[in-house]
């Protein structure tokens, strides 16, 4: 079920499972915050398995009764449309702040849902890379496979868990940095329950709600939300061959409903450009290489490790850490 996955916590050299409550505790000491940090030496190890990419099955196989997979070729093309909006980082932008705590919200994807094993996830990389070889980042990885953007608003939901673990670690005198937030896929999935204007304007109000509640859990003299977050776009995994739009014919053959307009992406963008916090444009760098990046030719949508390698080197890119 849901609710029962366990929240995994990366130290840079080693990674254990720790419960709801743990993860909201604070160590008596933590590193002080750093802008620079060197990815330098980084895990770049593939398995096997992940190079072979989608010739074979790939791990962790989801029944048709999961709400993450419920007809997704009937329902995730909405998501992915030509995005007119595109945001970029100024080359002379700093990097974000890396503090004592690093926090992970999202879903499947950045609960690391397609790799070979939880450490080698997106965002469990990242937080290794930030350590660059010495004592980084404590990594609280809060994301649940299913989640969307309501059920993170709901109580005693992700956000209040992010929210109550913010305040014990800044009253602990650390620095929460960096945060990233992955929201929108299960969004675009249940698009043909809602119709997509209404899916699509409801992700993006949800997202300004979490992005403006974590913003106020941040106090004065804390590095603001613009400098410690980053939010990520979603990939469309039907997306398989590069054509003059960008999506390629076997897209449209594989997703006959995908919207021709702007829409969750750019949801995202806008919300993101609004709290003025850096984009992942994860959608961007999966075009055209879902066979590549993903395990779809064996029926399930998730990240190969190739995949969460890519979206993990995305974000040190993004957020200055490169």
């Amino acid at each position: 079920a849901r609710g029962s996955v366990s929240n995994v916590l990366l130290e840079p050299q080693a990674l254990r499972v720790v419960t709801a409550a743990d993860s909201v505790a604070t160590p008596a000491s933590a590193p002080t915050a750093r802008r620079i940090v060197s990815s330098d030496g980084r895990d770049r190890r593939r398995t096997a398995r992940g190079r072979a990419g989608a010739a074979r099955g790939g791990p962790g196989a989801r029944s048709p009764s999961d709400p993450e997979y419920r007809d997704s070729a009937g329902i995730l093309r909405p998501a992915v449309a030509d995005d007119p909006l595109r945001l970029s980082t100024p080359d002379a932008a700093p990097a974000l702040a890396v503090g004592g705590v690093m926090i992970a919200l999202g879903d499947s994807i950045s609960a690391g849902i397609g790799a070979s094993h939880a450490s080698q996830g997106c965002l469990a990389l990242v937080a290794r890379r930030l350590g660059d070889g010495a004592r980084g980042p404590r990594f609280v990885n809060l994301s649940l496979p299913g989640e969307s953007s309501h059920s993170m608003l709901a109580p005693r939901g992700q956000l209040d868990r992010a929210e109550a673990l913010i305040a014990q670690s800044v009253a602990a005198g650390m620095t929460v940095a960096p945060i990233s937030v992955c929201i929108g896929g299960n969004d675009a999935m249940e698009a043909q329950l809602l119709g997509d204007d209404r899916a699509i304007a409801e992700l993006g109000r949800n997202l300004t709600i979490v992005l403006g509640r974590l913003a106020e859990v941040l106090p004065a003299g804390h590095p603001r939300l613009g400098e410690v977050a980053c939010v990520q776009t979603f990939y469309n995994p039907f997306e398989t061959e590069n054509g003059a739009n960008g999506h390629g014919p076997g897209a449209d053959l594989m997703a006959p409903r995908r919207a021709r307009r702007a829409g969750f992406n750019t949801a995202i963008r806008t919300a993101a450009a609004e709290a003025g916090v850096r984009v992942a444009d994860v959608s961007r760098l999966f075009r055209g290489r879902a066979t590549e990046l993903t395990w779809v030719r064996s029926g399930d949508i998730h990240p190969n490790d190739d995949g969460h390698h890519a979206i993990a080197d995305l974000y040190l890119e993004v957020c200055g850490w490169a």
